[in-house]
This record gives structure tokens, sequence and C-alpha cells, in this order.
């Protein structure tokens, strides 16, 4: 997985339609991305913004601080087995839908840094966001 991964961000940051910015579902795959992206002399926010889920102390040490998106796991986790023993007392009991509220923590990088050389306007923030997953 890990070499897909790598080869998945090469293919992307070599290609003609480059992105400007990468959303990771996970840490995991933000990690292995972060290492090929230091690989390939990609500069964090300045050539590429990257927001991924979830908080990992190793990003407080990336020399860009990575925006994450924080999730209330401890809620996750509580209506996961709520759902689990209702469906153990019940199997007839219909799926359902969760929703958890989640908080964007907005860092470094993430915000994009204004090359006075090339002109940005503000309908163009953003426009080639790509998720990762």
């Amino acid at each position: 997985v890990e070499d897909d991964i790598a080869d998945a961000i090469r293919r992307l940051m070599k290609g003609k339609n480059r992105p400007d910015s990468l959303f990771f579902e996970n840490n995991i795959i933000a990690v292995k991305s972060l290492d090929v992206i230091n690989q390939l002399n990609v500069r964090v926010p300045e050539d590429l913004g990257i927001v991924s889920f979830d908080s990992r102390d190793a990003f407080n040490y990336f020399y860009s601080p990575l925006s994450y998106i924080e999730q209330n796991l401890q809620k996750v986790g509580d209506e996961a087995i709520r759902l689990l023993l209702a469906t153990m007392n019940d199997r007839t009991s219909p799926p359902a839908h969760i929703v958890v509220d989640a908080r964007l923590v907005i860092r470094k990088s993430s915000v994009k840094i204004k090359n006075p050389e090339q002109g940005s306007s503000a309908k163009d923030a953003g426009k080639k966001l790509l998720r990762i997953s």
C-alpha cells in the first residue's frame, strides 16, 4: 500500500494538471505522502496546500504544521458501540446514519502564501483540490 501511495503522489505532482491542494482521508496516507512530497522538493504551502483527517503528533514537527479535521473520537466510539448493541438486541433494526461534529483546525499547511509574481484571485482558491483516500 505504501508503494501505491508513493506512486500516486509522484504521478499527481509530476502530471500536467498538478493539484494546488490535497486532502488526505487519514493520517497514515498523509504521513507517507509527506515523505514523497519532500523528496520531490514540493514546498508546503507555497506549491501545495495540505489538509488531513485527524491530528498526529508528527504533524507538529513537519516544517509546515498540517491543517486537519478534528473528530470527536469518543463520540464516534460511543455511537459505534450503541449501534452494535442495538443490532445485537434487534437484528431487524434498520441501518442508521449518524453525524458526529468535527472541527477544521487551520494551520500553516493550508494557508496559501501569495507569490507576488503570480496573480491569484479568490475564485481560483482551492480550484484543484484533490481528495486522497
